[in-house]
């Protein structure tokens, strides 16, 4: 094999392996961070102000597991664990004043915040949510897609 057909060679072979490193994280991010979990820290004592388990909205787009929203002193969380959603792009985790989100038109029709984007499709999360926010007036968290303005799991929040 003269030298000029081995670089191209060597070359073709990671540009294919760069590409489709770059090809899984973004179309299937949890496959490189699968071992991650997230745990409050040991410092964090929080006590539990509400929690309910994530259901699905049909038999593509689901979700399980439970979120907590929880009181930490100075700081507020929203805690997800055993958490699996369905795969998209660009997933969103919001808060809903409203209990019982049923599809996209519900969430268009009631008064949500976004909390942040989903971290990972699978496995334990904590978000801190926004100083100042009144938790206690928000009834279920919320999975949403806006790049395809759908509504992917939602957890109703009780006492």
């Amino acid at each position: 094999m003269r030298a000029g057909n081995f670089l191209t060679t060597v070359f073709t072979v990671l540009a294919g392996f760069f590409a489709g490193v770059v090809t899984v994280q973004v179309l299937a991010p949890d496959l490189l961070n699968s071992g991650q979990q997230q745990r409050l820290p040991e410092s964090v004592t929080a006590r539990m102000l509400a929690a309910g388990d994530f259901g699905g909205v049909d038999s593509v787009r689901r979700a399980s597991g439970r979120a907590q929203l929880l009181d930490g002193g100075d700081i507020q969380i929203l805690r997800f664990t055993d958490f699996n959603v369905s795969n998209a792009p660009n997933l969103q985790v919001w808060l809903s004043t409203e209990a019982g989100v049923t599809g996209a038109g519900d969430v268009r029709a009631v008064d949500v915040i976004p909390v942040a984007s989903l971290e990972r499709h699978h496995g334990d999360q904590i978000y801190v949510l926004p100083d100042g926010l009144d938790v206690s007036r928000y009834r279920s968290v919320l999975i949403w897609s806006p790049e395809f303005g759908m509504l992917y799991g939602v957890a109703n929040l009780e006492t």
